[in-house]
């Protein structure tokens, strides 16, 4: 097993025989896209059918802890990203510790408005083209006021996200992160 990456793990099944296994392929690298049948080499022999049901994330030489309900992969909270620099157009945000099969992704984004009265806004989009984005905007009651909301998106490029924020005084920073996944 890799120090660090990722395990495709496959349902197999032998149809004369009539039984089923997993079995499973790493790769250190996590954002490996794995095929959603095994096309690995090591399949035992009379098993015919295949179909990918986890992507296992491996830290320290150890599978991460995951809950897995059909292809929905639940995780202690993980960021996903950090902003701190304001923009006004849709900016790509890169991304490695969501599995590359991963299709969508829910959790939470949260922002942070330094100055009272500050109005700010955070938006993330799926694509640089700025559908479907989830936005965050609010008016700092307090210094440091901060406000989070639960966020569902697709994944459409492999680990990039993008976003759009702003602050009409003082600093923003907000944070994007994920609780579940779909594979």
């Amino acid at each position: 097993m890799p120090t660090s990456g990722v395990i495709g793990v496959y349902a197999i099944y032998n149809p004369t025989a009539g039984t089923q296994a997993i079995l499973g392929q790493a790769n250190s690298t996590i954002t490996t896209v794995f095929s959603n049948f095994y096309s690995g080499s090591h399949m035992p022999s009379g098993y015919t059918a295949s179909g990918l049901i986890a992507c296992l994330i491996i830290a320290s030489s150890m599978i991460a802890p995951v809950s897995v309900v059909d292809r929905t992969h639940v995780v202690a909270g993980q960021s996903l990203f950090g902003a701190t620099t304001t923009t006004v157009t849709p900016t790509v945000q890169a991304f490695t510790n969501l599995p590359g099969n991963a299709k969508q992704v829910r959790g939470t984004i949260a922002t942070q408005l330094s100055t009272t009265g500050a109005t700010g806004n955070f938006t993330v989009y799926p694509a640089a083209n700025s559908v479907r984005g989830k936005i965050l905007s609010f008016v700092a009651a307090v210094s440091n006021d901060q406000h989070d909301s639960p966020w569902v998106s697709p994944i459409l490029t492999l680990g990039s996200l993008w976003y759009i924020m702003s602050v009409s005084t003082g600093t923003i920073n907000s944070n994007v992160s994920f609780s579940e996944c779909d594979i």
